[in-house]
């Protein structure tokens, strides 16, 4: 027991690492802001509310106001200019959804106040206010891992607190100001790996061949995915919010090269702990007299065990996250030939295979580094049983070895020679162009007629051109969910329409598809809803209109006028006369398609 307590009692190191990781952490947190400011005022403000009352949701607003009708529920601000005050707001959930059913009555609640120049702001509830147990998983996790772990749980806490810091700091902001992607990604990615592991472990032979192996891994890995991304015509468009994005460049985000971003940065915290381990296990074996080939034998037995887990937990992890798109193209029931080879699915395919075979490369690169360290304060012994050539010309060579730090900048500065040369020789295959965002910051005016000239004839009720901005001749492509502005002839927003959800209904005698659409209109200046500019348009060209009532429970999509502030929800009904394998919802107006959405 005293032995134990001896060992769970803090060295000097371990209080100075962990020192050195709360003022990395600070340092960080204090720089300044990279990201691009946003001017002007902000029109929706967000506050802490409790629910006060829940009020019919029925009663009539004879303004329209609404969707034409009062607000359902009473709150009290607790936080905000306005605090202690009681508003009367319309209940929602997250993204617009109706969800007046769930809330009570005492229940805190997030209360979202957006601002009307022509009138009272719009108050909603939006969501619950869930961030005291958030705090409390937050604080019960943190507990453990100082409980179990330590000094060094510690110290890999503050090392946990400093990668999201760098991420979000740093990493995050250089993407939006357009820095390169991939280059950003390995620099960090790097960098996080020497610190993370650095601070945890300490300056050790283990930690500098984790963070080498780590290194090596990652420069493969990046490599592997930029070919596999390039040569599979990856986009990542389909379902990515990114689309819209305008930087301050006036160009939009390459794509592709922030999928290969995501793919190293997820990459790292697998590869550090496949390094780490394999790096532990060569140095225990080391301290129980394996030495040359019997060390790296040893330890690479460990590392296959590791392999066959870890590849499972990668694979584990990336469909836990991407299970609600995998059951929603499941249940679709398309070919599976086409299921599999879809980008979303196969961007997951890829990001699976090429992680594993990061893993995979980390262990051997790990476990000769480390064999290669262990020998450093050893005699020359028996080169006869050394394995692998550079082991036993290393070992004949006797028992002196650089240090740490010489290992350490000496294997980063040859993997980033080898890396480099890799770059430019597989560069002409990977090179993406810029690339203009689809929905850009601001919106142009009025497009073209069928005939070339623009729109001019519009009654006072619909004068809005409700056009999303498009540059040349592309469409606009958005996903279920977007909130899309619709832009008037001055160039400013009147409203944003969103498809909230799609509901597959059966199919028709005859093989057509019955499928209903509910959609919210946000009106920020006076619009007009009209439900005949949908058109839903399948894969094989298949066109319809909206043809019929919705569900009995499900209030139809109301045509008409729409004042400022207003919200409208409501259902559309679409009777395709084929199954397509794909299908998209077209807004046209002016002899053409404005935008599209892609339903799947």
């Amino acid at each position: 027991m005293r032995t134990l307590i001896a060992r769970r009692a803090a060295s000097p190191s371990s209080i100075a690492l962990s020192i050195v990781s709360a003022v990395l952490l600070l340092v960080v947190l204090l720089l300044p802001s990279f990201a691009p400011g946003v001017a002007g005022p902000q029109s929706v403000q967000a506050y802490h509310g409790r629910v006060t009352a829940l009020l019919d949701p029925h009663r009539v607003d004879p303004s329209g106001a609404g969707g034409g009708f009062l607000p359902d529920a009473r709150v009290l601000l607790l936080e905000g200019p306005s605090s202690g005050t009681q508003l009367e707001a319309y209940l929602s959930g997250p993204g617009g959804q109706q969800d007046s059913n769930g809330y009570r009555v005492g229940e805190d609640v997030v209360v979202t106040v957006t601002d009307n120049p022509s009138g009272p702001p719009f108050v909603a509830v939006s969501d619950r206010w869930r961030l005291p147990q958030l705090l409390f998983l937050a604080g019960l996790f943190v507990l453990a891992v100082i409980v179990v772990g330590g000094w060094r749980g510690v110290r890999a806490l503050l090392a946990l607190a400093l990668t999201v810091a760098i991420i979000l700091k740093v990493l995050i902001p250089l993407l939006v100001n357009g820095i390169a992607p991939i280059p950003a990604a390995v620099v960090i990615a790097t960098f996080l790996t020497i610190l993370t592991i650095g601070l945890t472990e300490g300056a050790t032979r283990a930690s500098v061949a984790a963070i080498l192996g780590t290194s090596a891994a990652l420069a493969l890995t990046a490599l592997l995915a930029a070919v596999a991304t390039s040569i599979a015509g990856f986009t990542n468009t389909v379902g990515s919010e990114l689309v819209s994005l305008e930087l301050p460049n006036g160009q939009g985000l390459d794509l592709r090269g922030m999928l290969l971003a995501a793919f190293m940065i997820g990459s790292i915290g697998v590869l550090d702990d496949v390094t780490v381990t394999q790096a532990a296990a060569v140095e225990e074996l080391g301290r129980h007299g394996l030495r040359g080939r019997q060390l790296f034998a040893g330890a690479f037995n460990v590392g296959r065990s590791h392999i066959a887990a870890t590849v499972n937990t990668l694979f584990l992890a990336y469909a836990g996250a991407s299970l609600p798109l995998l059951v929603f193209l499941v249940v679709g029931n398309q070919p599976t030939a086409l299921l599999v080879n879809g980008e979303a699915i196969s961007i997951e395919i890829v990001r699976t295979l090429v992680g594993s075979l990061g893993i995979v490369a980390a262990v051997p690169l790990t476990t000769v580094i480390a064999a290669w360290l262990a020998g450093a304060d050893e005699g020359p012994e028996d080169a006869g049983v050394v394995g692998a050539r550079g082991l036993d010309a290393i070992d004949r060579a006797g028992p002196r070895r650089p240090g740490l730090a010489v290992a350490l900048g000496g294997g980063l500065a040859l993997i980033a020679a080898v890396t480099l040369v890799a770059a430019v020789v597989v560069g002409p295959l990977t090179a993406t162009g810029p690339r203009t965002a689809v929905a850009p910051e601001r919106f142009g005016s009025q497009p073209p007629t069928a005939g070339g000239s623009a729109a001019t004839s519009a009654s006072p009720a619909s004068s809005s051109s409700l056009v999303p901005g498009s540059r040349g001749n592309e469409t606009p492509i958005f996903a279920v969910g977007d909130a899309i502005p619709l832009v008037g002839d001055s160039g400013a927003t009147d409203a944003e329409v969103t498809i909230v959800q799609v509901d597959p209904q059966g199919v028709t005698p005859d093989g057509g598809t019955i499928f209903e659409v509910e959609l919210r209109y946000d009106a920020s200046r006076p619009v007009a809803v009209d439900p005949r500019v949908w058109v839903a348009r399948s894969s094989s060209g298949k066109e319809a209109t909206a043809d019929g009532a919705p569900s009995a429970s499900r209030p139809a999509l109301v045509a008409g006028p729409l004042a400022a502030e207003q919200v409208r929800t409501g259902w559309l009904r679409f009777t395709l006369p084929d199954a397509p394998d794909s299908l998209s919802l077209d807004y046209r107006r002016f002899g053409g398609t404005l935008f599209s959405v892609l339903v799947y």
